[in-house]
């Protein structure tokens, strides 16, 4: 499923699914994806591939008002999520974090000490 997404709209899909919990607006996804890609997403390019993964049934939208909607990853974009992490863990010789439901935000470094990460960047 994932497969037939680009790259940007694949990064798009994990930063809407790690801000679960969360409100998120078009303006708060902006600010995270801007961010995880390291420069800077413009409008008109954000606002085309969520309304594309609306559109594939991969994003609910919701209206908050007039003006602002909030955005929502739906079951099946986070099963495939978790597939495609599977896929890669497979792939780096390692384990998903995400694919066993781990949602504890400290992990054990590889020296045995505890590394605080914020889960929203282990994506």
């Amino acid at each position: 499923m994932l497969a037939r997404l680009t790259g940007f709209q694949r990064d798009l899909l994990f930063v809407v699914a790690s801000l679960d919990g969360t409100v998120p607006t078009g303006v708060t996804i902006q600010e995270e994806l801007s961010d995880q890609r390291g420069d800077r997403v413009n409008h008109g390019r954000l606002y085309g591939n969520l309304r594309d993964l609306v559109d594939a049934d991969l994003v609910e939208k919701r209206p908050v008002d007039g003006r602002t909607n909030t955005y929502s990853v739906t079951d099946e974009a986070r099963d495939a999520l978790r597939a495609h992490c599977e896929w890669e863990a497979v792939c780096l010789g390692r384990e998903c974090s995400a694919a066993d439901g781990a949602d504890d935000e400290s992990e054990t470094s590889a020296d045995g000490g505890d590394d605080t990460t914020d889960r929203r960047k282990r994506y």
